[in-house]
């Protein structure tokens, strides 16, 4: 984990990208984000670092932006922005999910039946990637005016 902490150090900008799980931030996520606490002990380091969030999942995708956005904003870090990227129901592709009584996939979509069109692709919403690349400009010249 220290090598990781010393690249935080020697970052301007930090893109943070987690998914939901137990309507929450997942837990591997979470950890890698609670090993941070040295980078805030009694100075931070992470002032003044430029952040973007983005958060992805089938449900719950806003608690995870809003938990990474705090984390920035508590590491006194600046938020260039987030983006919230949908995701598929875990059933759509278990291998149980046509079958299974606590499937989501009647739930959410209807239907016992799997279809193709059930399944989410980012790259093929096209304002999803036209947002991520902003974001990834607009971090890149916050990063180059820095420096």
């Amino acid at each position: 984990m220290n090598k990781f902490l010393e690249k935080i150090i020697e970052a301007q900008g930090i893109v943070i990208g987690g998914f939901p799980t137990f309507f929450s931030l997942n837990a591997l996520t979470k950890t890698f984000l609670e090993r941070w606490y040295p980078l805030k002990h009694r100075r931070m380091l992470t002032h003044g670092k430029y952040g973007v969030t983005v958060a992805g999942g089938f449900r719950d995708a806003a608690k995870v932006k809003e938990y990474i956005n705090s984390f920035f904003k508590w590491y006194q870090m600046d938020l260039v922005g987030d983006i919230q990227i949908s995701g598929n129901a875990p059933c759509l592709f278990c291998g149980y999910g046509e079958d299974c009584l606590y499937s989501n996939v009647p739930l959410f979509y209807g239907s016992n039946r799997i279809r193709p069109e059930m399944f989410f692709q980012a790259k093929e919403d096209k304002d999803l990637l036209e947002k991520a690349r902003s974001l990834g400009r607009k971090l890149g010249e916050k990063v180059l005016i820095k420096a």
